[in-house]
């Protein structure tokens, strides 16, 4: 039984073309990150591949970088907080 739904879900995946679709997908992705974040001064290089992606903090030696990153930090927590389950 479990080798029938594994051969279905393989047939499914060849029949969408879904290696295709998940490296277009993954490319619009790594690109909207790259123009949303390029420049913000709290994250360093987004990267990853396909459905993957990564966004690390910037190392910086900016003074102001401590405070801008904890008011950023405040805010997303507040949102979260504030956002209703499900």
């Amino acid at each position: 039984m479990i080798a029938a739904v594994a051969a279905e879900a393989i047939r499914i995946y060849s029949e969408i073309d879904f290696v295709t679709q998940a490296r277009r997908l993954g490319d619009h992705l790594h690109g909207a990150l790259a123009d949303a974040l390029g420049d913000h001064p709290l994250v360093g290089e987004a990267r990853g591949r396909g459905f993957i992606a990564a966004v690390p903090r910037a190392r910086r030696h900016d003074p102001q970088y401590g405070r801008r990153a904890c008011k950023l930090s405040a805010l997303y927590n507040h949102r979260k907080r504030d956002r209703p389950l499900g």
